[in-house]
């Protein structure tokens, strides 16, 4: 019985088994949900019994957040960009998505209230440089 599963198990990883169900599959975050996407048009999730089918993804949920820092590199970019590298060198880096999104989102009197030991000129010129005029 232990091989039989252990064999069922490799041709479901393989996708050999997309044929026989009508449906591929690919596990979306979380393991335990499944995510089908139909080869046909006239298959219905429901009715798999007990499985819990996550809905499709979409373009939406790839698209990046505004509220969320940019990735390491292009932050880096941008502090270099705005002559603040050698400032922010030994921050980490939660200090620092903090300081670029800070940077981002709020005006620059409370920028400078935040971070008082960074002149106002070098504050414009990174939210000049991140796109924002606040």
């Amino acid at each position: 019985m232990e091989s039989i599963l252990l064999n069922f198990g490799r041709l479901l990883l393989s996708g050999s088994l997309a044929g026989l169900f009508g449906t591929s599959f690919a596990f979306a975050g979380d393991p335990t949900v499944l995510q089908a996407q139909p080869l046909n048009s006239n298959y219905d999730a429901s009715a798999l019994p007990n499985a819990k089918v996550a809905p499709p993804i979409t373009s939406s949920a790839i698209e990046p957040d505004d509220s969320a820092p940019p990735p390491r590199r292009m932050r880096d970019m941008t502090f270099r960009k705005a002559h603040l590298s050698k400032l922010v060198v030994t921050w980490d880096e939660l200090d620092k998505d903090m300081f670029y999104l800070r940077a981002k989102h709020e005006p620059i009197k409370a920028l400078h209230k935040t971070y008082p030991k960074i002149g106002l000129a070098k504050l414009r010129r990174l939210k000049k440089v991140i796109g924002d005029s606040k």
